[in-house]
């Protein structure tokens, strides 16, 4: 199974952890701003959210799009579901604030949603 950088999932398997996409080959100068994200998204999947428990699932879904001024886009979608419930906060923490200036200092976007399922994150980035 890849991930969203090309390499193997094997710790969590398959029934808890699912991904989809092509492989991504980032520019050198986006790979510690997108690990970052990653990894912000997992410890707070493992911490709090679908990882922390056992059964929470996450989904991992990737694409690549045709985007402005003739760059591809990457449109990655993190899903987790089947974790504690999910309460918003109105605070917006550190992880937050990361994620969405990271993916604006590479030119893209992010939102998060936290259903009660779990958190749904879309980041956007052009390649």
């Amino acid at each position: 199974m890849k991930n969203c950088f090309g390499g193997t999932v094997g710790v969590l398997g398959a029934a808890r952890l699912h991904t989809d996409g092509p492989s991504v080959q980032l520019p050198s100068q986006n790979v510690l701003s997108v690990s970052m994200i990653f990894h912000e998204l997992a410890t707070n999947a493992a911490k709090y959210g679908a990882l922390s428990v056992e059964g929470g699932k996450l989904d991992v879904a990737w694409t690549l799009e045709p985007g402005s001024r003739d760059r591809t886009l990457l449109n990655c979608k993190w899903q987790e579901s089947d974790g504690p419930l999910v309460v918003p906060s109105d605070e917006r923490g550190y992880g937050t604030e990361l994620i969405e200036g990271m993916a604006a200092q590479l030119g893209g976007s992010s939102e998060l949603r936290y259903e009660q399922q779990g958190l749904i994150a879309t980041i956007r980035i052009p390649l």
